[in-house]
């Protein structure tokens, strides 16, 4: 099975993942951002994110 597979997570699995280690961040923030800078998978309606393009969203100034 594929990494993505294995270890993309939807916007509110990783707010849930997130609010578990102090972090408040909403699935809708999650998507804007993973829109605004291109960081995701999208297959119809559904939005994964790798743990490495999570990390791309929570670094200050990095596209």
């Amino acid at each position: 099975m594929s990494e993505l597979l294995m270890e993309g997570k939807t916007p509110e699995n990783w707010a849930k993942q997130l609010l578990e280690h102090g972090v408040r961040v909403s699935p809708r923030l999650i998507r804007t951002k993973a829109r605004e800078t291109g960081n995701y998978y999208q297959l119809g309606n559904l939005m994964l994110l790798s743990p490495e393009q999570i990390e791309a969203l929570l670094m200050p100034g990095r596209p």
